[in-house]
């Protein structure tokens, strides 16, 4: 699949959800409840995004904890590149915690964000099975040299 192929298809079969997906977080009675299900990667009926149940759980009530902890910081953050340092700054360094699960935190609390200089190299797994990206493989081959 080539990378507009991916794009087409997240637009035609994903987008039409992010917007809800934001107006259900919109409507959590406090900034606690809204970090709360961000953090813990929980969808409005408490069940856990397909893409995050590897993550154990334990792991992701402590990034909870961690960011409750600056909770008023978050509230208070000017705009988006402040408010992603801080959470990057608070749970970046724990260990199973990678970018894209910073990102889908943080698109819970601002869906315009963009995160530069950053691409998928290699998953497996899931339904669409193992991607590689194209000369990765030549790429590491080169390196190992």
């Amino acid at each position: 699949m080539t990378l507009d192929e991916i794009v087409n298809d997240y637009i035609r079969t994903q987008r039409p959800y992010t917007g809800k997906e934001m107006m259900d977080f919109a409507n959590e009675p406090s900034p606690s409840a809204a970090i709360r299900r961000a953090a813990l990667c929980e969808l409005k009926d408490g069940k856990r995004h397909d893409h995050q149940r590897r993550i154990p759980k334990w792991l992701l009530e402590q990034i909870e904890t961690k960011l409750q902890a600056i909770r008023r910081k978050l509230s208070n953050a000017a705009d988006f590149d402040t408010l992603h340092r801080l959470v990057q700054e608070e749970i970046g360094s724990i260990n199973g915690i990678g970018a894209l699960t910073v990102y889908d935190m943080l698109k819970a609390v601002e869906r315009g964000m963009v995160i530069r200089n950053i691409r998928l190299v290699r998953k497996s797994g899931g339904a669409s099975g193992t991607y590689v990206r194209a000369g990765e493989a030549r790429r590491r081959a080169r390196a190992a040299r």
